[in-house]
């Protein structure tokens, strides 16, 4: 049966995109809401949830933090960008401005955990596009999180919770810049 996934949109043009990725994969039954328009309800009906891009910062979007401290245990969530942000700061981490924005940037990453299943059959490096200004702070990474992905001078590029199914990324899987992020996407839909 295709697990059902409710794509939160924080009002960003990529949601676009990845809604696309997901109704092309064939492997989910999508709901698309925006942020502002959600009930802690929807998530009972969804088996999977998606945090998209978007502009500002995690505290300007309350909800994300609520899905996760409500549903974090029993839903599998992914977030991309401001959703990965959300995720570290919802259990206890912060970030930090970059010194250089990275907004339409090209850069290759280097998995630190490639048997992690959104990686399945992946390279252990390969390119990616970047669109941020935030970044998670190493140096107060909750420790229930441990890096998977990590980009040049050592940049956390993607996480995953020890006991929860939480996972996020700081780059975006959907920009035509990303190498094997609809095979990501597909990893993650895969997953139980």
């Amino acid at each position: 049966m295709k697990p059902s996934v409710l794509l939160v949109d924080n009002h960003d043009s990529f949601t676009y995109n990845l809604a696309g990725i997901l109704e092309e994969s064939g492997l989910c039954k999508l709901k698309v809401c925006f942020n502002d328009q959600l009930r802690m309800g929807m998530m009972k009906s969804c088996d999977k949830i998606l945090f998209s891009p978007g502009p500002g910062i995690p505290k300007e979007y309350p909800q994300m933090r609520e899905i996760i401290e409500r549903f974090g245990a029993s839903k599998s969530i992914l977030g991309i960008c401001l959703g990965h942000q959300a995720i570290v700061e919802s259990l206890g981490g912060s970030l930090f401005r970059l010194n250089k924005v990275m907004h339409g940037s090209r850069q290759q990453i280097q998995l630190s955990e490639p048997l992690d299943p959104l990686f399945l059959g992946l390279p252990k490096r390969f390119h990616v596009g970047l669109y941020h200004s935030w970044a998670a702070n190493p140096s107060n990474l909750p420790s229930s999180l441990h890096v998977t992905v990590t980009g040049r001078d050592g940049i956390i590029m993607g996480i995953s919770h020890d006991s929860m199914d939480l996972k996020g990324l700081q780059f975006h899987p959907e920009s035509y810049m990303t190498e094997y992020g609809h095979k990501m996407i597909s990893n993650w839909l895969k997953s139980k």
